[in-house]
């Protein structure tokens, strides 16, 4: 009887377990990404200030996610098509190189992780759709904000020019560490 009892505890028990291990984990990649990550700055345009569910955001569109057709090899390209068929998925690693006015321009994109790159190179891992490869997305394009403040953000990206700082991690993972707005270092991501 108490063996019957006991086996659905330690169950419940041991899912609980894997269950807070698996959130412990996204939040302490996150904080990690954050503390450690290399920091880039990126010139974004906002779209779109609110999602009724999750509260203001602004909707980002970074340069570097229109890529050139020509930064991708035509044997790769038609490999892909065969592989993927319409609306499916692709991973990408687009390589970025840091220009003399602190830019940063994608210069290739592989379907491989990069290796031995210079220290005015990184890579950024993301995704496209088959349909569309010019378009690449990081993870990055949706930046919430303040109850409030989402309509004040796009206001002033007509008037200001408005930059993400982004942690990028040895793996080419993105998150957004802050804002600058006219050169200005102007919020910074709480870790937690």
């Amino acid at each position: 009887m108490i063996r019957r009892l006991l086996t659905p505890t330690l169950a419940i028990l041991l899912s609980g377990l894997v269950m807070t291990g698996a959130l412990a984990w996204l939040v302490i990649d996150r904080i990690a990404l954050l503390s450690s990550g290399r920091e880039i700055v990126l010139a974004i345009r906002p779209v779109d200030p609110r999602d009724l569910f999750k509260g203001d955001y602004v909707r980002l569109a970074f340069d570097v996610s229109e890529i050139d057709k020509a930064l991708l090899p035509d044997d790769k390209r038609q490999r892909g098509e065969r592989r993927f068929g319409p609306g499916a998925t692709i991973p990408l690693y687009v390589v970025l190189e840091r220009q003399p006015d602190e830019s940063w321009l994608p210069v290739a994109v592989s379907d491989t992780e990069p290796t031995g790159l210079p220290a005015n190179r990184i890579f950024l891992k993301g995704k496209t759709q088959w349909h569309s490869r010019r378009r690449v997305l990081y993870g990055i394009e949706r930046y919430y904000v303040e109850e409030g403040t989402g309509l004040a953000l796009e206001n002033l990206a007509r008037t200001a020019k408005l930059a993400a700082i982004v942690a990028v991690g040895r793996d080419g993972t993105t998150a957004i560490k802050g804002l600058v707005v006219d050169g200005r270092r102007v919020y910074d991501e709480p870790l937690l």
